[in-house]
């Protein structure tokens, strides 16, 4: 499912809701409606005064909300290389849907732009923590995108050094604001395909930070058919990870991904298929499932 990102369209909508509501009620005080009944003329007065003070409110409470500032993403390649110039494009994130599962794609456009230290595009600030992929196109009409990065991750190892001496620098360091960008083919080139059924386990182990700490193992649990098919399964886990963004195409262990936290939380899941399809959805880890002695494959 894909909609366009605009939260503010449900507030134009309950705008527009109130303000008829308003206009139907000035209509009946003020005589223009001779049909209406006297519960509804009754009723109008209140209407009216309610409708006035809700937009009171609401334009008030509108005028002091924050305005996240805009993110600045800067684009380079894997490999260091230049690319031609950028023309048009757009960002896509997924969202979790109330029900935990389905997952609801956003999008909006971008324009690159050539800034300080090469192209760079610019993205609104409420998407600070979503999990976002760039779709580029160049002036010559060939396809760039980026794998997905939180645009406000960066990790930063400490390790023990001299006095007043600077540490070497850390391998697992990345870099805030900048996407890499890879060569893609237009358009979507995957299809949509169903989705497969998970299943998770996990246990205590001694607490962390205070707070109870587990062991837990996320994997494919359907039968070896339909493992068969499936080339590889991706995992984005919550923005506090070290590493969020996950693979696992070990078949024989069901794609499996095994980590710890103290929390449950929605696995963002995409299923590759080996004819090129992909199945996207979201599942929810639940950390009261016991650990099996065993963890055999269906049957």
């Amino acid at each position: 499912m894909t909609v366009p990102d605009n939260p503010q369209i449900l507030f134009y909508v309950l705008i527009s809701f109130f303000v008829l509501i308003g206009v139907s009620s000035l209509a009946v005080l003020l005589g223009y409606v001779k049909a209406a009944d006297k519960g509804f003329r009754k009723w109008a007065v209140t209407g009216f005064v309610g409708v006035v003070v809700t937009a009171v409110i609401g334009a008030f409470k509108l005028s002091l909300a924050p305005v996240p500032a805009p993110i600045i993403v800067t684009l380079r390649t894997a490999d260091g290389t230049t690319f031609p110039s950028l023309k048009k494009g757009e960002y896509r994130y997924d969202e979790v849907a109330s029900d935990k599962i389905t997952l609801v794609t956003r999008k909006g456009g971008v324009v690159p732009a050539l800034g300080e230290g090469g192209w760079q595009v610019q993205l609104p600030g409420t998407v600070l923590n979503k999990v976002i992929q760039l779709i580029l196109q160049d002036e010559n009409g060939g396809a760039w995108e980026t794998g997905p990065f939180y645009p406000n991750y960066v990790r930063q190892e400490v390790r023990a050094g001299k006095p007043d001496a600077p540490a070497a620098p850390a391998s697992t360091w990345r870099m805030p604001g900048v996407a890499v960008l890879v060569a893609a083919e237009s358009g979507d080139a995957m299809s949509a395909a169903a989705a497969v059924k998970m299943d998770n386990y996990a246990r205590r182990v001694p607490d962390r930070y205070g707070k109870p700490y587990y062991q837990w193992r996320v994997f494919v649990d359907e039968t070896p058919a339909v493992l068969q098919k499936i080339a590889r399964v991706d995992y984005v886990l919550h923005p506090t990870f070290a590493t969020p963004f996950q693979s696992a195409s070990d078949r024989s262990r069901q794609f499996e991904l095994t980590a710890s936290g103290w929390g449950p939380f929605t696995i963002m899941v995409t299923v590759h298929y080996t004819d090129g399809r992909e199945a996207k959805f979201g599942y929810w880890l639940n950390l009261e499932k016991p650990w099996p002695p065993a963890a055999p494959v269906k049957k």
